[in-house]
């Protein structure tokens, strides 16, 4: 105040000072108005960072400071990650995404409400699947066992779990497509129920794809299996038509003649064609007839026409021609080459069948009969307790246990085996081997009554039996030699 009276004295004494005054007020308001905009900025300052917002300055000299940033360019790789404008803050290091200003608004809220709701879902949603999982535990149960059971090579065991699993989430009114389809796979590389089989593997491919999904790219694997499986079908079927032709109705093993008009007729299937509906039964794909099949057609043929030279022939092109369908071929082709005495590859398609199954019991069946052959019996009923420990009750790897127990000596023991497999079987070479092991003990009239039942089955003995009855062979040749059977 002492300033502003000296300032009103002077102007009051000093002549023409009226400019000179003039000037002193200019600068004292001048002051007060910068001291005013100081202000003014630094309180639109801290609004701007209260409210989140960039700072904006309509002065002179805040624009100038804004350019000068602008105009050095940031380098991509410094720019933080969230608002991609501003430096990374190097105080944490160069490892560090955010920038300063990004860094306080995450700090001040640290999770938004879309993240709260999408937290909130999630929760929902895994209640749900829990609740969902809860009730359907038993389906997927037998689903997680199958597949563990199909990853162990137990395909037997795993159709069995894919099959209760594909029944309860039928029972549920859901289509359990993928069970199908593996389940379907596993069939094709078992067939365990022969042409039956392949018709099971078309239909549940067939259930699993109708309509449109059959025709994405993603399931052409299981579409082609399907054509496949049904190719293999239609070519048997058109075998049994051949065999059926009245013209061969009088057929005989004898007639040669027959045989070969037969043989000609099965050979001119190779390269013809068949058709096959679409899953949606739309359209027709037309397929060129399996020659592997055709092959074991002939071979089957020429096998019960006992020409066996030929029949093997016709098994190894089988094998030359499919050598991944071992259920096809494989226990046929073991067992000529223990027949011819190549046990070595005898035991090879016994480890092929194991492979691909280990529940299959072929594969025990010859290695037993190779360890047999090789005067190993203690070898051969462990190859057949191995098989029988997931197959207990497979009548013929308990036959294959008794001939081993006849080759070492121990009748009582075989009687016992062969006893439990008569009682889950019955068939010819069942019998046959029975009739050793009973003619063996002195049971004469258990030999004599299953001779009967033989007879009244249309079988007779084989040369074989003949010469063990006739004295010209033991039991343990019997088992031992040759063939190494009752045949």
């Amino acid at each position: 105040m002492e300033d502003n009276k000296d300032l009103l004295n002077q102007n009051e004494t000093l002549e023409n000072g009226e400019t000179e005054s003039t000037d002193a007020l200019n600068e004292e308001l001048e002051k007060i108005a910068q001291t005013f905009r100081e202000e003014l900025l630094k309180a639109q300052s801290e609004q701007a960072e209260n409210d989140g917002c960039e700072e904006v300055s309509s002065y002179e000299e805040t624009g100038t400071q804004e350019e000068e940033i602008q105009e050095e360019e940031i380098p991509e790789e410094e720019l933080c990650v969230r608002c991609g404008e501003n430096l990374r803050d190097k105080e944490y290091g160069e490892s560090y995404e955010y920038c300063e200003e990004c860094r306080e608004k995450m700090r001040r809220n640290p999770i938004g409400f879309s993240n709260i709701l999408i937290a909130v879902l999630m929760c929902v949603m895994a209640v749900l699947s829990v609740v969902t999982f809860s009730e359907d535990f038993e389906g997927y149960y037998y689903a997680y066992k199958a597949k563990t059971l199909n990853d162990d090579k137990m395909l037997s065991s795993a159709v069995s779990f894919y099959d209760t699993a594909i029944n309860y989430f039928e029972s549920k009114k859901l289509t359990p497509k993928n069970l199908y389809l593996e389940s379907a796979e596993i069939i094709f590389k078992t067939m365990p129920q022969g042409t039956a089989s392949m018709g099971d593997v078309s239909d549940r491919i067939s259930t699993a794809l109708s309509g449109f999904a059959s025709k994405l790219p993603v399931y052409k694997k299981s579409v082609d299996l399907r054509n496949e499986s049904l190719t293999l079908y239609g070519t048997m079927e058109k075998f049994y038509g051949i065999m059926n032709d009245t013209k061969y109705l009088n057929y005989s093993i004898d007639n040669v003649e027959m045989y070969n008009s037969v043989m000609a007729d099965v050979e001119a299937m190779i390269g013809t064609e068949l058709s096959i509906k679409s899953i949606d039964g739309e359209t027709a794909e037309t397929v060129i007839i399996n020659e592997g099949m055709v092959r074991f057609c002939q071979y089957m043929f020429a096998y019960t026409s006992e020409r066996y030279d030929e029949a093997n022939k016709y098994l190894e092109k089988v094998y030359e021609l499919e050598p991944d369908y071992l259920w096809l071929y494989a226990y046929e082709l073991g067992v000529i080459h223990i027949k011819n005495g190549e046990l070595e590859k005898a035991e090879e398609i016994a480890e092929k069948i194991l492979d691909n199954n280990r529940e299959e019991t072929d594969g025990y069946c010859i290695y037993s009969t190779v360890a047999r052959m090789n005067g190993d019996t203690e070898k051969a009923i462990e190859w057949a307790d191995k098989g029988l420990e997931l197959c207990p009750e497979d009548s013929e790897l308990l036959r294959i246990k008794a001939m081993s127990y006849v080759a070492a000596g121990d009748f009582e023991t075989a009687k016992t085996v062969i006893d439990e497999a008569l009682n889950y079987n019955a068939y010819g070479l069942l019998y046959y081997t029975a009739i050793v092991i009973e003619n063996e003990l002195g049971n004469t009239e258990t030999v004599d009554e299953m001779l009967m039942i033989l007879e009244n089955g249309g079988l007779s003995l084989s040369d074989k039996m003949y010469d063990y009855f006739g004295g010209k062979i033991t039991a343990e040749q019997m088992f031992t030699e040759g063939t190494g059977d009752v045949e």
